[in-house]
């Protein structure tokens, strides 16, 4: 971490198990204000359970889930610096896109640039459209533009390319950026680091639950193809 640099998520010591099965095993990582952090692993790595106790939607067996430094990632102060979009998002079915937005920005007293967000994004063409409707790339679009709402600090995405051309992943990658380039904390995963290595400031690699390697991007890449 640099000095003088206090975190925007930080995971410390981090253990949580499902019964006999262990998803994250003494974890420790963090992610600073205009950076992108992506963790890359196989399926059962211990990727979207890293991800939903960093944003507070899972606790811990033990270790800490912080937010700015001591606020715990489970409390309400800190959810409203966290916007998550989860792998599987459950969309609201029954709405149109721009009513499920509208539901979004009602919660919060600054939601932010949403009609940018939204236009960013392509979903603009989109906006009368049922949910239930869109395709899968829309609906991984639309989460992403619902976690974005309310100007979050800490952005977590969980592999928010999966399913996407690749022209699309480039577009999504490059949304990413603006929002680092803007202050943001973004912390993303992949099965594959090749389509971040470009865009990802740093990695870390998740096997069985722990970290086997973190660095640069450029250095996780080169380890991961030696």
């Amino acid at each position: 971490m640099r000095a003088n640099t206090t975190a925007a998520g930080e995971l410390r010591s981090i253990r949580k198990t499902y019964g006999s099965v262990i998803a994250v095993d003494d974890l420790s990582l963090h992610v600073t204000p205009g950076e992108i952090l992506t963790l890359v692993g196989p399926n059962g790595a211990g990727k979207t359970t890293t991800m939903e106790i960093l944003a507070g939607l899972r606790s811990p067996d033990c270790g800490q889930a912080l937010v700015h430094g001591n606020i715990p990632a489970t409390s309400f102060k800190a959810r409203l610096h966290v916007g998550i979009q989860q792998q599987k998002s459950r969309l609201p079915t029954g709405l149109k896109v721009r009513e499920v937005i509208r539901s979004a920005e009602a919660l919060y007293r600054d939601p932010g640039s949403v009609a940018t967000i939204v236009d960013r994004l392509g979903l603009s063409p989109y906006r009368n459209c049922p949910v239930e409707e869109l395709a899968g790339q829309w609906r991984r679009r639309l989460a992403v533009a619902l976690a974005c709402i309310g100007r979050p600090s800490l952005l977590i995405f969980d592999e928010p390319t999966s399913g996407l051309a690749s022209e699309d992943c480039s577009d999504m990658w490059q949304f990413f950026c603006e929002l680092r380039d803007c202050g943001a904390a973004i912390v993303t995963s992949a099965a594959d680091f090749s389509e971040a290595e470009a865009f990802a400031d740093r990695g870390v690699v998740l096997s069985h639950g722990r970290v086997v390697a973190e660095g640069s991007a450029p250095d996780i890449f080169a380890a991961l193809c030696a």
